[in-house]
């Protein structure tokens, strides 16, 4: 092949792996940014809550539970969304362990959890939390109301609670559980936008997209690919400029003017 040949070749092929590349440098350097300035846009502290790229990452959205309630004779719904807890679509608890129901009386509101009960008055404040200290059991099973009581039942056993001493003594009648509805549609997407799914923050999604993880087993390896593509951009690049540098003909003072 003809060095004027191999320069086609060359010319042509860094073009083509000029527009190969081209989307690459660009999710490259947007990310590149970002990660540099990660503190700045506080992507560590950013839970990802986009239902499709939860589901890209393999976390499935939790299943809605929503029951409407009247403490206090204020009508509310209250959705339990895998451990987190909503009144209509704001946060308002988030369990350590499973949910286990909600109950109202009167005057409260009160969300169970595996290992605690948070009680909450008519306009949402938190009143306290109950745990094994002040003699809830240790496994909540069911959680409802009983004689217009807060109750409990675990390992067999009923249990209501005190709320002036926010202790819980045995009780011979059930928890009557809360009846589960459907959750509105509007409800639903306004609880996945403040949901928080496992831990999976933006600055991962970033890292992930800068590395190429984010495609798959496959995407390292398509990185390094475009990594090789980019050595052959700058090698055709100075052999190019080398073969134009040496073509232009040289100018001597005395043909200046």
């Amino acid at each position: 092949m003809s060095k004027q040949h191999l320069r086609r070749a060359f010319r042509r092929w860094h073009k083509r792996a000029g527009l190969f590349c081209a989307f690459f440098v660009l999710i490259l350097s947007l990310t590149g940014i970002a990660l540099n300035h990660s503190d700045a846009f506080k992507l560590a502290q950013k839970p990802v809550s986009a239902a499709w790229l939860l589901k890209a990452y393999g976390i499935e959205l939790p299943e809605a539970q929503s029951f409407s309630l009247a403490p206090a004779g204020q009508t509310m719904l209250v959705t339990a969304f895998g451990k987190q807890l909503f009144v209509d679509h704001a946060p308002i608890y988030e369990c350590e362990q499973e949910f286990v129901g909600v109950s109202a009386t009167a005057s409260t509101l009160a969300i169970a959890c595996v290992t605690s009960v948070a009680l909450f008055d008519a306009q949402l404040n938190m009143i306290d939390i109950s745990d094994r200290y002040s003699g809830l059991p240790a496994q909540l099973e069911r959680f409802g109301v009983c004689r217009a009581q807060h109750c409990a039942s675990a390992a067999g056993k009923n249990y209501v609670l005190d709320e002036q001493t926010m202790h819980w003594l045995p009780s011979a009648e059930a928890p009557r559980a809360a009846l589960v509805q459907s959750t509105p549609t509007h409800i639903f997407d306004a609880i996945v936008s403040n949901f928080s799914g496992a831990d999976l923050t933006w600055e991962r999604v970033v890292l992930d997209l800068h590395a190429g993880r984010f495609l798959g087993a496959w995407g390292p390896w398509l990185m390094d690919l475009v990594a090789l593509f980019f050595i052959f951009l700058v090698v055709s690049g100075v052999y190019l400029w080398s073969r134009e540098s040496k073509k232009k003909p040289k100018q001597h003072p005395a043909n200046r003017h």
